[in-house]
């Protein structure tokens, strides 16, 4: 059995994705205290998100006192089929009402 040198480093190979994603922004009101991990991990749980990516922070004038929004740019994929605009619609929405009830967000 051979040992490898300590600086190297075991390369892992992760197939090319065989079908495409699709990406849609989320832009969320929600209080100020509550942790943009927290959302993230609401939309990452759905099985349809590949990837969830925080790009904007907001408070100031177009947000009511006490708020914040959150912008993310979600990442839809299947493994097994390319997605219709329905099903990410449908996922969507899913992710909206969750988010809604657990975290008190609301669209933007």
């Amino acid at each position: 059995q051979q040992l490898l040198p300590a600086r190297q480093k075991v390369r892992e190979y992760i197939p090319v994705p065989r079908f495409p994603i699709t990406l849609r922004d989320m832009a969320l009101v929600l209080d100020a205290d509550i942790p943009s991990a927290s959302a993230r991990r609401i939309i990452e749980d759905c099985p349809l998100v590949a990837e969830a990516t925080l790009f904007d922070v907001y408070s100031g004038k177009q947000v009511p006192p006490g708020k914040k929004s959150l912008a993310y740019r979600i990442t839809y994929r299947s493994a097994s089929r390319t997605l219709t605009d329905e099903e990410v619609n449908r996922a969507q929405q899913d992710i909206l009402k969750r988010l809604e009830g657990e975290l008190g967000a609301s669209l933007r």
